[in-house]
C-alpha cells in the first residue's frame, strides 16, 4: 500500500526537534522497516541532520521542502493575514512549505492509495480532494475538531488518536461511522524503559540539586496555557512539605526556544520556588528517559481536553504512578490502577490531596509502578504500527463505497 504523510512542516521526520507527531511519524517509519507493510513518502520541513538520518530507510522516501524564514516568512505571514482579514479568504501560496505541498501533490498525488493530513492546515489540501476526490484523503487527528460541511469536502474518512476525539468529532459529522476510527498512539518501549543504574540515578539528582530522599514529580510538555503547568506550580507552592519537588521537562515551542508572554510567567514563577522546581528547559526525545527514571510521580495536569498525550504514555511505560486530570483521552491512557484522576474545576484541593496520599503511602506506589508497567504493553510500537495500517487498509477499500 502506498501512503503519503504530510506533516505541517514545522519540525523535520525523523524527529531531530521534537514534536509529538513527528515523533509518530518516525515511529512508523522506524517499525516498518521490518514490517514492510507501507510504501510511505513524507512530506517534511527541511533539515540537515534530519537528511542524514532520513538515508537509513529503504521503504520511506522522503520530499524535504525548505520553508524561507527571515524577513520574507514574517513579511508573508503579515500580507497572508492582512487579505485573510479583507476578504474573508485564506492565501496559503504565500506560505512557501504549504505552497509547495499543494503543488507536489497536484502533481504526484495519483501515486498514492491514500494521502494523510499529519497536521497541516487542513485547507490547503483543497484542491488535491477536487483533483483526486475526497475518500483519497485522510485527515489523522490530534487535536480536538468539530466536523464541517467544508472540511468534509476535503477529507473523505478521519482517524483521531481517541475515542474521545471521535466522539466529539462525530457529533457534527455526516461521515459514515466507518470512515471514523481510533488508532490509539504508541511509542517505543525500549527507548523509554532503559535501565539506569543506581549510580547513574544519583548522579543526575546530583546535578539538578535534588537529594536522594527527595520526592520528584515530573511534568514534560509545553510550557503553554492549556497543559496546566501554572495551577500545577501554584499548588506546590502552597505545600509544606520540603522533600516534594517538581521537575520539569520542556520549552514553549517545541525546542525552539521561550516565545510569548506566558513562559516568562511560568520562568518566573519557577524563580518565586526555586527550592522545590527544578527547569531543564528542552529535553531531546532520546533523554527523557533518564529524567523519568529518576521520579516517584508523573504529571499530567492539562486543563483542557487534552487528546491523547504521549508524556502520559511515556511516564506510565517507564512504571511511574499519574496524576492527570479528567479530561479529554487522558481517561482512555491512564485507569484506575495506574493513575490518580483530579478534576479542573478543584484543581488545587484535589492536586495537593494526591500528592500528599502518594508522598505517604509507599504501597500505593508500588502497586501502582506494577500496574503502570503492565498497562504500558498497550502502548507498544508493533500495536501502534499494526492498528494504524489495518485502519489504512480498512479506509482504503471503503474509498469505492458510496456514502
Amino acid at each position: 500500500m502506498k501512503i503519503c504523510i504530510v506533516t505541517a512542516g514545522l519540525l523535520p521526520v525523523p524527529d531531530v526537534r521534537g514534536g509529538a507527531i513527528e515523533r509518530l511519524m518516525t515511529l512508523i517509519a522506524d517499525v516498518n522497516e521490518k514490517n514492510k507493510r507501507l510504501e510511505i513518502t513524507v512530506l517534511t520541513q527541511f533539515n540537515k541532520n534530519a537528511v542524514e538520518l532520513q538515508k537509513k530507510y529503504r521503504y520511506t522516501h522522503f520530499v524535504n521542502i525548505k520553508n524561507w524564514g527571515g524577513l520574507y516568512y514574517k513579511l508573508a505571514w503579515k500580507i497572508r493575514g492582512a487579505l485573510k482579514r479583507m476578504l474573508k479568504k485564506d492565501f496559503y501560496d504565500l506560505h512557501i512549505y504549504e505552497h509547495r505541498v499543494k503543488k507536489f501533490l497536484l502533481k504526484h498525488g495519483h501515486e498514492y492509495d491514500l494521502i494523510i493530513n499529519e497536521g497541516l492546515q487542513y485547507d490547503v489540501l483543497e484542491k488535491v480532494a477536487k483533483k483526486y476526490g475526497r475518500n483519497k484523503l485522510c485527515a489523522h487527528l490530534h487535536c480536538n475538531q468539530f466536523a464541517t460541511e467544508h472540511f468534509e469536502k476535503i477529507y473523505g474518512s478521519v482517524i483521531t488518536v481517541s475515542d474521545f476525539i471521535r466522539k466529539q468529532y462525530a457529533e457534527s459529522s455526516n461521515l459514515s461511522e466507518r470512515r471514523m476510527l481510533t488508532v490509539f498512539n504508541g511509542i517505543d518501549l525500549e527507548k523509554i524503559q532503559i535501565e539506569m543504574t543506581p549510580e547513574e540515578k544519583k548522579s543526575l539528582r546530583k546535578e539538578l540539586g535534588l537529594k536522594e530522599d527527595d520526592f520528584i514529580m515530573i511534568f514534560c510538555g509545553r510550557l503553554v496555557a492549556q497543559k496546566g503547568i501554572k495551577e500545577t506550580i501554584s499548588a506546590l507552592s502552597e505545600m509544606k512539605e520540603k522533600k516534594i519537588k517538581l521537575l520539569i521537562l520542556g520549552s514553549s515551542n517545541f525546542g525552539l526556544g521561550d516565545q510569548g508572554e506566558f513562559p516568562r510567567i511560568i520562568k518566573k514563577m519557577i524563580d518565586e520556588n526555586r527550592d522545590k522546581i527544578r527547569f531543564t528547559g528542552f529535553v531531546p526525545n532520546d533523554q527523557i528517559y533518564k529524567y523519568l527514571s529518576i521520579s516517584d510521580v508523573g504529571l499530567v495536569p492539562s486543563v483542557y481536553n487534552d487528546p491523547c498525550p504521549l508524556s502520559m504514555i511515556e511516564m506510565i511505560a517507564s512504571g511511574l504512578p499519574t496524576i492527570a486530570t479528567r479530561a479529554g483521552g487522558l481517561p482512555e491512557i491512564g485507569t484506575k490502577k495506574t493513575t490518580i484522576f483530579i478534576h479542573i474545576d478543584s484543581f488545587q484541593k484535589d492536586f495537593i490531596e494526591s500528592v500528599q496520599m502518594l508522598y505517604k503511602d509507599e504501597t500505593l506506589i508500588r502497586d501502582m509502578k506494577k500496574n503502570a508497567q503492565s498497562r504500558s504493553v498497550f502502548f507498544d510500537k508493533d500495536r501502534f504500527y499494526c492498528d494504524f495500517v489495518k485502519t489504512l487498509s480498512f479506509l482504503e477499500g471503503e474509498r469505492y463505497v458510496n456514502n
